[in-house]
């Protein structure tokens, strides 16, 4: 129990210790986060099929790839500890989660019925078990994890969604604005704040002709 509890108070010091930004300019989301132990620093390239990860890190590099396509998402990833590989599938009112990692599997379900999503996962600092409630234009967040709660709402308009969330890492907080055609984040987390836009227009292809 003494060295799960000094795990999670080092989560809690490298959470605290997140400063920098994540920008996001058109198809390119660029990483560059200061940390106790190290600077964490590269991009997401969203162009590609699939789309490319090439990042530093205090604990090395990962580098990879994230394969969207219909229904699924594929994780190919190289870590200086081991591979990250695995499949979320979603569909039909469901999301099942099959991913192995260096450190222990996540696996599970969420599943929507009568307005409400249930949650449970098992991940390697024990599970994830709560559910999101919907109610017109709000989502309620009410989660319980190891590491503590995950609480609070995400308000839905037109044009904007506004975060207001509690975790243990820290609050999730601000906006994301759709504005002809352009996705814009104005974001805190506990891993830097989130700012910048994408032009949707650019991912027409795997819209299905939505009108942006």
């Amino acid at each position: 129990m003494v060295a799960l509890e000094s795990f999670f108070e080092a989560i809690d010091t490298i959470a605290d210790s997140f400063d920098g930004t994540i920008t996001v300019i058109d198809t390119q989301v660029t990483i560059d986060l200061t940390t106790v132990y190290g600077p964490i620093e590269g991009t997401v390239d969203l162009t590609g099929d699939p789309e490319v990860v090439d990042l530093t890190t205090p604990v090395g590099d990962i580098d990879g790839t994230v394969d969207i396509n219909d229904e699924q998402v594929l994780l190919n990833l190289t870590t200086p500890y081991g591979a990250i590989t695995g499949n979320v599938t979603y569909g039909d009112g469901s999301v099942v989660v099959d991913i192995a990692t260096p450190i222990g599997d996540i696996d599970g379900t969420a599943t929507y019925t009568n307005n409400q999503v249930a949650v449970y996962l098992a991940t390697p600092l024990g599970p994830v078990v709560g559910n999101f409630n919907i109610s017109d234009d709000l989502l309620t967040v009410n989660l319980n994890t190891a590491l503590g709660p995950i609480a609070g709402i995400v308000a839905f308009s037109d044009t904007q969604i506004t975060s207001d969330l509690t975790t243990p890492l820290g609050p999730i907080e601000g906006t994301i604005t759709l504005s002809n055609g352009q996705l814009t984040g104005d974001l805190t987390t506990p891993f830097g704040n989130v700012d910048g836009s994408i032009n949707l227009g650019q991912f027409s292809q795997f819209l299905g002709g939505v009108n942006l």
